[in-house]
């Protein structure tokens, strides 16, 4: 069948189907995702065509008519009831019907791990009744996912259908974090927390967790103990601990600390760039170190 011949049903199912993946694949929690309209351009093409075969252009030009067959199509997206299945099983004669699809996610069972293609339970469900709201239809999914390689513990999905939006509301387990080797394991707990807390949307607990990684780090590396210590003076006594040549060349930890400090003072909480800047900075810290001590073993 052409693109040109699609039903509504066919383009909303396609549409809808598209944007539980996005969501679903790469989006963190509390993100959202627009089902996207943009698929409806040969059906308002064609529903435009029978308005003016049926002489409706005489009290409205084309352009008129091609705007109001996209506003109805939009709308009846927006207010479209759904149900999720698992292709191939039975559905209610009548009932509008989206495949839930199989998506690939980051397995977090002992023994697995890494990225897998996960398969949609037989019973994916839908909790509340629906309920029309100003921005169109509201509804809530459970969608449970099991990992095709274990085939253990499942993942389960809460996800918000508000008019047009799709929101990932809930999850369990929390989303793995891919930390890089070569941060050090004492601090990877620290690293975790500040991303899982940037990814939900809570940037100053981001930026407190990052700093709380590279403070935990300094002053496990010059044995601080119980010592109270400024910020200035652990990153002084941090970077004596450091080969002369990796502090004349390498990005040292005293600015990105001073940094961060002055976000939590100040409570920003509206500027993610500070926090990807800064992580960003950490991060190369961390790699270079690893590098000039492997090198300088050889």
């Amino acid at each position: 069948m052409s693109i040109q011949s699609l039903s509504f049903t066919e383009i909303a199912t396609a549409a809808i189907e598209g944007a539980f993946l996005t969501l679903l694949e790469s989006k963190h929690l509390y993100q959202s995702v627009e089902i996207s309209t943009s698929g409806f351009a040969h059906y308002v093409d064609r529903e435009a065509q029978k308005d003016l075969s049926f002489g409706a252009s005489s009290s409205r030009t084309k352009d008129q008519i091609l705007d109001d067959c996209r506003n109805k199509a939009v709308e009846r997206l927006r207010q479209t009831h759904f149900q999720m299945i698992v292709r191939g099983n039975t559905v209610q004669t009548g009932s509008f019907s989206v495949s839930v699809p199989t998506i690939k996610a980051v397995c977090q069972n002992t023994g697995c791990g890494g990225l897998w293609p996960h398969n949609a339970s037989t019973d994916p469900s839908w909790l509340p009744t629906s309920a029309s709201i100003a921005s169109g239809l509201q509804q809530i999914f459970a969608l449970q996912y099991q990992c095709q390689a274990c085939k253990k513990e499942p993942i389960t999905f809460l996800v918000k259908k508000d008019g047009l939006k799709l929101t990932l509301t809930g999850r369990s387990p929390i989303e793995a974090v891919n930390i890089p080797k070569f941060v050090p394991k004492l601090i990877r707990k620290f690293y975790k927390g500040a991303l899982v807390a940037f990814d939900s949307g809570a940037i100053l607990p981001g930026i407190f967790m990052l700093r709380t990684m590279i403070e935990q780090h300094m002053r496990s590396a010059v044995n601080a103990g119980q010592q109270k210590m400024t910020g200035d003076e652990l990153a002084d006594a941090y970077a004596a601990t450091l080969h002369p040549d990796f502090n004349r060349i390498y990005q040292s930890l005293k600015p990105i600390y001073s940094t961060l400090s002055e976000a939590i003072h100040a409570a920003i909480d509206d500027k993610p760039e500070l926090f990807d800047q800064e992580r960003a900075k950490i991060l190369s810290h961390f790699e270079a170190k690893e590098s000039f001590n492997r090198l300088s073993l050889r």
